[in-house]
């Protein structure tokens, strides 16, 4: 079975050039690389391959299509004229 690289808050920072409050706050927010909270202490550790495998979800791809916008638009200006529910 391979060894597991573990990474400290402070050398997940490095690797993704954030700093290690950006990488709390990931965390706070549940957005962030998975990690392990160490049962009786107050120490998170990040398996390094899952830190990469997280970071290459995030990659976003412009190559292909973009989704359609299903909002629908509203006018800036009443149909019918403009500016007619200004009081003058």
């Amino acid at each position: 079975m391979p060894e597991l690289e573990l990474l400290s808050t402070e050398e997940v920072a490095a690797l993704l050039k954030v700093s290690p409050a950006t990488v709390k706050y990931w965390r706070h927010k549940r957005k962030g690389p998975p990690y392990f909270a160490i049962p009786g202490t107050q120490q998170v550790l990040y398996a390094r391959d899952s830190v990469e495998r997280w970071l290459a979800q995030s990659q976003v791809d412009h190559s292909r299509p973009r989704r359609k916008n299903s909002r629908r638009t509203v006018p800036l200006h009443p149909a019918g004229g403009s500016d007619s529910g200004a009081v003058a």
